[in-house]
Formats: structure tokens, sequence, C-alpha cells
């Protein structure tokens, strides 16, 4: 009997336990005694807006609730706020950069919490990188003379308005909606003259994926600063020496030459007082070849630089001559014919070169045994025999190294391609180089570029000639040519018909 009664005393006990779990209670046997915890909230949610975080919950069905509490930590600090018991969102406001964790928990009269609702959420704020990374719409502009030319980056339809405030050369302030612009233009020229000492901005509010609010962000100044694109830069570097181009430079230029390939001439646009743009005019191509290279100078960006040379003449007159039908389509846009002259076929200047039958020249790495790559026909003023390296399954860098026996000043150097049929040699111009080095010296040791200026382009066309012409005359005694490898198939070489010193 005492077995059945110690049996249903049990089932009883364990009945009661049970039923205490479902309210959310336990036992302390530490010495409290029961201890009861209130219903927590559930299908917590932060969407993060502009400087604040709003908290959005479901609320449990406890009687005994009073308040819900939030509490928001960043870097230590701890904040926290008290709302009634039905409440269901929260917005935290006033917050700044960084990660915040969120805190939702329902508490009763006496203090007592549930368990806490965790999650993590950041606010956009000035600093947030994709704040600052929201498109600036204007990838590019120019003061030319006292007019503004934009370039656009594509409309973005994150962006809900957009202006561009500037002040008119009479003090007015004036502004323009960018978007009715900007989905019709990728390049423009304002219509009227801008005070370019006045301030340039431009106002933009748009929404950035993920946040809640419409971001008013901080205004972009339009500032007199310049940005040359990559191929720009190394144009005048090769070309003019300019290493850092300088506001001097930039500012007294009267004219340009450019020979070779290059992405844009956009950045004529930064030369105030510019007057005369020379293309391919120091490209010596062989007359009787002129139709299979012409055109061989290209523009890749060739519309952005179309409307750049339009601005350029329109607002500071500039011409072109060119030469060879090098850069520009063929035929020309009819508003370029009005300024650009065709030329045709250049021919090389009249230069003293000195005499180098006295000299001696050694290259490196030298020729295979049973090998000869005719070095002295590298100086033998004919075009039609080459230096060639033999084949080889790995790219080599070569140096041609001269002893000129005395110490010279030099004026520059002329190099040649060799001279053969395109049409019945083409795999020929795989192997013509595109760039040369040259350094020198005064005893053979200490080695150190011609110029400012470490490599030279060259033209490799059939018998194309190229003058390099140093910017101030060089001592030395000795000279080296440094040319690589040119890969046609599986194999490695180079070649070169003649080189001359001036």
């Amino acid at each position: 009997m005492d077995m059945k009664k110690n049996a249903w005393l049990f089932l009883i006990l364990l009945f009661a336990i049970g039923c205490d779990s479902l309210e959310d209670t336990y036992s302390d046997y530490a010495g409290d005694g029961p201890r009861r915890y209130l219903g927590k909230c559930s299908d917590v949610k932060v969407l993060p807006g502009w400087k604040r975080l709003q908290v959005s919950w479901v609320n449990g069905v406890d009687p005994v609730v009073k308040n819900i509490r939030i509490t928001w930590t960043r870097d230590g600090v701890v904040r926290d706020s008290l709302l009634p018991k039905d409440a269901t969102t929260c917005n935290i406001l006033n917050l700044q950069t960084g990660d915040y964790e969120i805190k939702v928990a329902a508490v009763d009269e006496r203090g007592n919490a549930s368990f806490d609702v965790i999650t993590f959420a950041r606010p956009y704020s000035e600093n947030h990188e994709a704040v600052l990374a929201f498109t600036r719409l204007v990838s590019k502009h120019f003061f030319v003379k006292d007019r503004l030319v934009l370039f656009f980056d594509p409309w973005d339809e994150n962006v809900h308005e957009a202006q561009l405030n500037y002040t008119a050369t009479d003090g007015t302030p004036k502004s323009f909606n960018l978007e009715t612009i900007m989905k019709k233009e990728k390049y423009y020229l304002l219509p009227e003259a801008v005070d370019p000492t006045g301030k340039i901005f431009i106002e933009r509010k748009g929404y950035i994926e993920g946040c809640v609010d419409l971001i008013t962000f901080a205004p972009v100044e339009l500032k007199h600063e310049r940005s040359f694109v990559t191929d720009f830069k190394l144009w005048m570097r090769n070309k003019y020496g300019q290493i850092d181009i300088s506001d001097s430079f930039v500012e007294n230029q009267e004219e340009l030459e450019v020979d070779y390939s290059i992405s844009s001439l956009e950045d004529i646009l930064h030369f105030p007082n510019l007057k005369k743009l020379y293309l391919g005019k120091n490209r010596f191509l062989k007359e009787t070849h002129l139709e299979y290279f012409a055109r061989t100078s290209e523009i890749f960006e060739l519309e952005k630089t179309l409307f750049a040379l339009n601005v350029a003449h329109e607002v500071l007159g500039l011409k072109i001559d060119r030469y060879n039908e090098h850069f520009l389509p063929v035929p020309l846009p009819s508003n370029m014919k009005s300024y650009t002259e065709e030329q045709g076929n250049p021919l090389p200047p009249t230069r003293t070169f000195f005499d180098m039958s006295p000299w001696i020249f050694e290259v490196s790495p030298k020729d295979e045994e049973n090998y000869d790559s005719h070095l002295d026909w590298l100086f033998d003023k004919n075009l039609a025999t080459v230096w060639q390296p033999d084949y080889h399954n790995t790219a080599r860098l070569h140096e041609i190294k001269v002893d000129m026996k005395e110490q010279k000043s030099l004026n520059g150097v002329r190099i040649s391609q060799k001279d053969f049929d395109p049409e019945a040699d083409k795999n020929l111009l795989n192997w013509l180089p595109g760039v040369i080095m040259i350094q020198v010296s005064l005893d053979g040791i200490f080695w150190y570029d011609a110029s400012d200026t470490k490599d030279y382009p060259l033209g490799n066309t059939t018998a194309e000639i190229t003058d390099i012409v140093f910017r101030s005359p060089v001592e030395a005694r000795y000279l080296k040519f440094i040319v690589s490898d040119q890969l046609y198939g599986k194999n490695f070489s180079v070649t070169l018909a003649d080189i001359e010193v001036f």
C-alpha cells in the first residue's frame, strides 16, 4: 500500500513541475526559492536608417508586463529606454557610425525582466562606406576659361533628386536639375558662362539599399583641381618630361603633339591656352606602305575625345593638324572639318649623325654558338639588313652596349624598323619592338637614363623611323639600348634594322 501511495505522490509532483515550466518558472534550490521569468518578446527586427535604428518586435501575452525595455550598446557605452507595454516599435535616434547591440526585454512593475532578445545593426551616417560610395553624378569636370564642362556617370535610379548650383558671371545664383540632362547626355558644356571664383556644387538626395530613409548627402563641390587619365600622364612624361604635370606647364603650353595610340584626349581641356594640336606629326612611315599603315594610331574612347576637341575649338579656338589620317575618324565629322587640316605623310627631319665606324658594340645575352644575330648590321645604315637574335622558348631582355671611344654630347637617337613587304611577310610585324630603353654612362660602370623618361615608344610598322630627341644634350661615352623579346606563336625573338646617334 505504501508503494502505491508513493507512486501517486511522485506523479503529482512531476505534473506540478511540468506546469511550472510552461509558466517560465524554475526552482532555485540554493535558498532563494521559486523564481518566475516574464514571457519574452519575439520576432525582433532592426532596420537601419539615417543616424537611427528602427526596432520592431512582437509582445508576449504575459499579463504582468508593465514596460518594454530597449537597450543599445556601442563601444561599451550603454543606453536604454522604457516604453509602454503595448509598444511594438521604437526609433533609436541620433546615432553615430558603428555596430550597435540591441536588446529587447519585457519588464514588470518590480523591475524583473524577461530574457533579452539580442540582435545587431549599424545605422547610416556620413562616414558609412555605402554613403561615401554613393554616386557623385559627375565623374570629371573642367573649367575651360569661364565655361564649365561636365563628364557624367551613368544615371543611378537610386538618386531621388540632383541639382547643380553655380553663380553666373553677373553674380546671380543659378541652378538646374541634373536628371533631365544626365538621361540624355554623357558629356555637357554648360551653355552660359560661370563665375569661376564662385562656389559650384551638386546637391543630392537618394536611397541606399537597406536604408529606410531618404538621405540628403553632403554636397559635392567642383573644385579647381586637375586630374589626368593614366595614358595622358604617360604621354606627358614621355613627350614633355612632365613626371608630375606642373601648373606652369599646363598654363603656358600652346601646342601639343601626340603620336601614339591613347585612351582619350579629354585632358587637353585642362590647358587654358592651347591653340594647336598635332596628331601623328612624328610618325615617319614609309611612303610605299601608307595605305597599309595609315590610321595606325588610335583613340580608344573616341566619343569622349571628339566632344573634348569640339569644346576646345569652341572655347579656346583650337586648331588641329592631322598626319596620315591618324586618330580621328575617316571621313572627319562635318563639324571638325573647319578646324582640322590634313597634312599627309611627314618626313623625318635632317639630322647630323655621328660616324659610328670606330665604335665598339656588344650584346647581352651573347649569340649562341653557330648563330650570328648580325649586331653589326644594326649600325650599318641599311634598313634591309637587320639584327635578330635566335628564336628562344622564353622571353629575354637584350642589352646592346656601345662604346663611342670618347665622351660626346648627344642630342638624340634615330631608331629604324626592318624594311619588308607587309603583304608578303605580315608575320614579321610580330618581331618589331614597340618600346626601347636608353641608358648612358661616362665610365661604363654607373648607368642612368638618357633623359627623364625610362621607356621610349617606337613606331612599329615596316621601315618606320622614330626620332628620340633628348630634352637637353646628354654627356656620355657609353650607350646602352635595351629591348625585350616579342612573342610570335611559341617563339620569342626581336628585330631592329638600324640605330643612329645625333
